[in-house]
C-alpha cells in the first residue's frame, strides 16, 4: 500500500523503485540519444580538423561544433546518473541543460543564414529544427506532467557518488576553460591597444593568445573547483534538510 501524506498526496513507494518511468523515459531516452550523437559528430568532424585552406568561419564552426558535443557527452553523462539515482532535481537540470542545446540550434541556424559560405539545404536544418521541436515538447512534459514527481523524488540524502563528482568537475572545467579563453582573448586583445603591442610577424596576435591560453588555464581550474564545491555543498544541504 502506497504511504500517503499529510495533504493525502500520493508519496513515492518506499525503496524507490516501485515508480514505472512511463513518459518520464522519453527525456532520459533522448539526453542517450544526444550523447551517443554527439559522440558520432566528433568522430566524423576529426578529420576536417587535418584540412588546409579551409575558410576561417569553417574551422571556427568545426571546432565549435565539437566542443559542444564534448559538453553533451559530459552534462548528458551526468543527467543519465541523476535520472538513474531518480534524483529530484533532475526535471530541473533536464530542462537547464535542454534549453542550452536550443539555445544552441538557434545560434547555429543564425550562422548557417547569416554566411555566404555555407549552403543551406534541408540536410543542414533538420538537426538544429528537431532539436528545437523536440528538447522544447521535453521541456513542457517534464514541467508539467504530474508523473515527474512519483518518478524523480530523491532527493540525494547521502553524500554525491563518485561519479558525479567527477563528471561535474569535467564538465566545470570545461565550462570554465572556455569562459576563461574568450575573457582571456578579449582582454589580451584591449592590452594590444593599451601597451602598443607590434604585430611584426603576428607578434599582438600571438601576445592576445596566450592570454587567452592562461584565461582558459585558470579558467578551468576555477570551474573544476567550483563544480566540486557545488556538488559536495547540495549533497551536505540535502543531508541537513533531513
Amino acid at each position: 500500500m502506497n504511504e500517503t501524506g499529510a495533504a493525502g498526496a500520493e508519496m513515492p513507494p518506499a525503496g524507490g523503485r516501485g515508480r514505472s518511468p512511463g513518459l518520464m523515459a522519453l527525456p532520459v531516452a533522448w539526453i542517450a540519444l544526444i550523447v551517443l550523437w554527439s559522440a558520432y559528430g566528433i568522430v566524423a568532424s576529426w578529420p576536417a580538423t587535418y584540412e588546409y585552406g579551409l575558410p576561417d568561419i569553417v574551422v571556427y564552426w568545426v571546432y565549435f561544433g565539437m566542443a559542444v558535443r564534448a559538453i553533451n557527452i559530459l552534462w548528458g553523462a551526468w543527467l543519465l546518473a541523476h535520472a538513474y539515482r531518480r534524483a529530484a532535481g533532475f526535471p530541473r537540470a533536464f530542462t537547464l541543460w535542454q534549453v542550452f542545446n536550443i539555445a544552441v540550434s538557434l545560434l547555429s541556424l543564425a550562422i548557417l543564414f547569416a554566411s555566404d559560405v555555407f549552403v543551406v539545404t534541408g540536410w543542414s536544418l533538420a538537426p538544429p529544427l528537431a532539436e528545437i521541436a523536440a528538447g522544447s515538447a521535453l521541456i513542457l512534459l517534464v514541467s508539467r506532467s504530474k508523473e515527474a514527481p512519483l518518478v524523480f523524488y530523491d532527493e540525494g540524502t547521502t553524500e554525491p557518488p563518485g561519479l558525479v563528482v567527477a563528471v561535474n568537475a569535467i564538465l566545470g572545467a570545461i565550462l570554465g576553460g572556455i569562459g576563461g579563453l574568450v575573457i582571456g582573448f578579449a582582454v589580451g586583445a584591449m592590452l594590444v591597444e593599451i601597451l602598443d603591442v607590434s604585430c611584426f610577424e603576428g607578434g599582438c596576435g600571438y601576445f592576445a593568445a596566450a592570454i587567452g591560453l592562461l584565461g582558459m588555464l585558470l579558467g578551468a581550474v576555477a570551474g573544476a573547483v567550483v563544480a566540486v564545491w557545488r556538488t559536495r555543498r547540495r549533497g551536505r544541504t540535502a543531508r541537513a534538510a533531513t
